[in-house]
């Protein structure tokens, strides 16, 4: 018995565990607590035994803010959160347009689509390239790790229903597993 628990907690952190939800929730409270973030995803933490921890993460900043004032305020970031928690944070700013009315309406379309399937889906870094003859619709859709449907299915899905609302709709979907809810 004491020889299988050995092998557990040695194993456990070198084969992967679900990390802290409490840790990820202060870490996303801490950085969503910055006024120029507008959202985050796609977290992956890294546990490397009790003491070392890495987070990386998406962080959603205004497209129309200078690139070098975002930079720096990620920067930022990332180092309090290392002060704060002693977690070496990474982060990947995603710049999202807020004042495109046309994308607004497009995205609402998507978040529709997806409350249809399944609550508890949700969709991210959405952009929209018009062109003569059909629309496209590019994101990834956040499923949980055991979701109902497949990827695949799940694409297909989506694409047929964003259809039946415009046939000049075609959406380019990568499925995000959500690993730490």
């Amino acid at each position: 018995y004491s020889a299988i628990n050995l092998i557990k907690e040695t194993m456990s952190p070198l084969i992967g565990e679900k990390p802290d939800p409490e840790l990820v929730e202060k870490v996303s409270r801490a950085v969503l607590s910055y006024p120029k973030v507008l959202g985050i995803h796609d977290m992956i933490t890294h546990l490397y035994g009790p003491s070392k921890v890495f987070i990386s993460l998406h962080a959603e900043v205004d497209a129309s803010d200078d690139v070098l004032v975002s930079h720096d305020l990620i920067d930022n970031i990332e180092q309090d959160v290392k002060k704060e928690f002693g977690i070496e944070l990474v982060i990947h700013m995603d710049p999202i347009e807020t004042n495109n009315e046309e994308l607004t309406k497009a995205s609402s379309v998507v978040k529709q689509v997806l409350k249809e399937i399944d609550p508890i889906l949700m969709f991210h870094d959405f952009r929209m390239v018009k062109g003569e003859t059909h629309t496209n619709f590019i994101f990834d859709i956040v499923a949980p790790f055991k979701f109902r449907l497949t990827d695949e299915e799940l694409v297909a899905l989506v694409k047929q229903k964003v259809r039946e609302h415009n046939d000049k709709y075609r959406c380019v979907i990568l499925v995000d597993k959500d690993y730490v809810s």
